[in-house]
């Protein structure tokens, strides 16, 4: 018996669904948490500015520390990375943030898509970064991308 394609398809794609809406639900840190340690989470969105001066971090946006990525080399001539930030409201006003504070920060805009997500890819000398902004359920997401070309 033969399985009709809609369904395959239904299968296919509740499969990759499953684990993305169920680690959803997972504890996360974010620059507004507090330990009450000497390594406070809170300290890290004032630190992150200050350690990649050239890209704008928006102050109302959370760090989630388990889906960002940093890596630098020992002289700091080498960063390449992705930041994950969450926050609440709407896309558009964060949209216009990046798109006025990247340029003040030196970035030259090469382009913009929007659909489901918008995307702004930037190029500065020899590094490029990408900020893909998602909504979903009332906040949203920002994935910024840096590295050398």
């Amino acid at each position: 018996m033969r399985i009709p394609k809609h369904i395959s398809l239904f299968i296919l794609a509740l499969l990759v669904a499953a684990p993305l809406l169920f680690t959803g639900c997972a504890a996360k840190e974010t620059g507004r948490s507090h330990r009450g340690t000497a390594g406070n989470v809170k300290d890290s969105m004032p630190a992150l500015s200050k350690r990649f001066s050239n890209i704008p971090l928006h102050k109302d946006y959370d760090l989630d520390r388990s889906k960002s990525f940093i890596y630098e080399s020992g002289d700091g001539n080498v960063k390449v990375g992705r930041l994950h930030l969450t926050g609440w409201g709407g896309p558009d006003d964060i949209i216009v943030f990046y798109r006025n504070e990247m340029v003040k920060k030196g970035w030259k805009l090469i382009r913009m898509t929007e659909q489901e997500a918008t995307i702004l890819l930037y190029e500065q000398g020899a590094q490029i970064c990408t900020v893909v902004l998602v909504k979903s359920f009332g906040k949203t997401s920002v994935d910024i991308q840096f590295g050398p070309k």
